[in-house]
């Protein structure tokens, strides 16, 4: 699927060899005692003025380095050092109908696993019960994640140049590492397979010369899994000709016990010509993933987290740089008991974010 990938971004990147372009390159790493997470972005941004097309192309490869440690009274376990790598694509495209409407086509794709969380329980699975043999109902298979999906949307310009509102409609289809259960029956294999739809309506509006405002609403459903609503709202507040707020709150709710809620401020200071210094801040918490399990259950107990960030910019007419560094921790609620095994995947975390990036306008 990897070389797929990569031929679906050449075909895309093909036709816009003449398009004004601009290149984004960045690079991220966010690292704790036993976890290491990195990411190699670039994405193209182009434009046909003349056809009315516009839009962005993205790659990105996701490397993962941790140390895999079981609990004392895991006899089956042993520790390990995992490295995993992923890759993704994704494409956006816009075509303008009129002078005041656009509509929005896009897909995306990924192969390998989406987090460090999944790489965890997946070698905990295979060590648990790949050399069971004998045991009556399913048998282990080695998981190979990937997916992908597909989205339109329609953008309306209701305000000349100060309204703004945007609806789509997404589904994707996922092939996860799936879980398993052992019970009187047998072992179980969890679902290998999801499908989610999204639908989100978002609108964005110059409020005054100095206020830029949107609010976004979105509801999602997974298989098996009720509908999830959540919103979120943000505000860019000048509060002079050289500092910039930015304020952002939103959460989610899913039946029957989820709930989450997050809030952020970023300060830009632009104190000389071409450079900006920031400041960022952001919480987040949540109650905990569902779960129905009877005997155990690997869903994440309810989180809270904290990030404080600083950053430094330089820009001009054709080149942007920018660096960031950043720390973060996470406190998880004290674990349900069937969480027992997995007590050293769920340990509260102090991870320290570095992000470098670059941009080149043609």
């Amino acid at each position: 699927m990897r070389r797929a990938l990569g031929i679906v971004s050449l075909v895309l990147l093909a036709p816009l060899a003449h398009a004004e372009k601009r290149w984004d390159l960045g690079f991220e790493w966010v690292t704790t005692d036993d976890v290491d997470l990195y990411q190699l972005n670039a994405n193209h941004r182009w434009e046909l003025p003349e056809k009315g097309w516009s839009g962005d192309l993205s790659v990105a490869s996701n490397g993962f380095s941790l140390d895999y440690v079981p609990v004392p009274f895991d006899f089956l376990g042993e520790s390990a050092s995992l490295e995993e790598w992923s890759f993704a694509v994704q494409g956006l495209a816009r075509q303008r109908l009129r002078e005041n409407l656009e509509w929005t086509l896009s897909a995306s794709g990924y192969d390998g696993y989406t987090n460090y969380r999944t790489i965890w329980l997946a070698e905990f699975y295979r060590q648990q019960f790949a050399d069971r043999v004998g045991l009556p109902g399913d048998t282990y298979r080695a998981p190979s994640p990937r997916g992908g999906g597909a989205g339109l949307g329609l953008r309306w310009e209701y305000v000349r140049a100060s309204g703004f509102l945007e609806v789509s409609a997404s589904a994707r289809r996922d092939e996860v590492a799936p879980g398993y259960e052992i019970d009187f029956e047998g072992l179980r294999r969890g679902r290998e397979t999801l499908n989610g739809t999204t639908f989100s309506i978002a609108t964005e509006n110059i409020l005054s010369p100095r206020i830029r405002s949107r609010a976004e609403v979105r509801a999602s459903r997974v298989s098996e899994r009720d509908w999830r609503v959540g919103g979120e709202g943000a505000l860019n507040i000048a509060l002079g000709e050289q500092v910039v707020a930015r304020l952002v709150a939103g959460g989610a709710h899913e039946n029957p016990q989820f709930d989450a809620w997050y809030g952020g401020v970023l300060i830009d200071w632009a104190f000389a010509e071409g450079w900006a210094v920031y400041v960022e801040g952001r919480h987040y918490e949540d109650s905990g993933e569902i779960e129905n399990a009877l005997l155990f259950t690997s869903a994440a107990p309810g989180l809270e987290s904290q990030q404080a960030s600083i950053g430094l910019r330089w820009s001009n007419l054709q080149h942007a740089w920018r660096v960031k560094l950043g720390r973060t921790n996470g406190d998880y609620d004290s674990p349900d008991p069937r969480l027992d095994f997995f007590q050293n995947l769920y340990a509260d975390r102090d991870w320290t974010v570095i992000q470098l990036s670059y941009s080149r306008t043609f």
